[in-house]
């Protein structure tokens, strides 16, 4: 929810356009917050599709309501501890901060993402012990999140496209 808020505050504009997703049977007029001077616009769902996480979905470039605007990038985060089916995560480091990692489950599948990703991996543990590899999103605690973030859904769109 403070990355909601976050993102809603610091917003230049509020579109409504339709978003389209992974089939062209995944459209829906829903208002984004665009952030000019990241040329990034997101938006937040719970429970999309009766689903069980925090979807939130990020776009580069400034949407148009004239035509059905491309999520760039899903990052879902799940609403119990133990759910590690989402794609990304809130990851606290041995300094206490909390960062966004990514699974790197992109619409083109993992395997294309970790082959073309070339940022920064982060390893968290979950409580049964279990070892998950991440891409580094943004670090929530410093104040750079919102650059992090829209750097890092131009990355997934370039991946996407190869």
């Amino acid at each position: 929810m403070q990355l909601k808020s976050k993102f809603f505050f610091k917003a230049d504009k509020k579109i409504k356009p339709v978003l389209a997703w992974k089939s062209p049977a995944a459209k829906v007029p829903y208002e984004v917050n665009y952030l000019s001077a990241h040329r990034i616009w997101g938006c937040y769902m719970l429970d999309p599709q009766n689903s069980t996480r925090h979807w939130n979905g990020f776009g580069v470039g400034e949407p148009t309501t004239a035509k059905a605007t491309v999520i760039d990038l899903i990052i879902s985060f799940p609403n119990t501890k133990d759910d590690k089916e989402q794609n990304a995560a809130f990851i606290e480091n041995e300094k206490g901060e909390i960062l966004i990692g990514h699974t790197g489950d992109v619409y083109r599948g993992k395997t294309l993402f970790w082959e073309k990703y070339s940022g920064e991996e982060i390893y968290a543990e979950y409580q049964d012990a279990s070892q998950e590899k991440f891409a580094f999103v943004a670090n929530l605690t410093q104040g750079g999140y919102l650059k992090e973030i829209a750097s890092f859904a131009k990355m997934v769109k370039l991946i996407k496209k190869k």
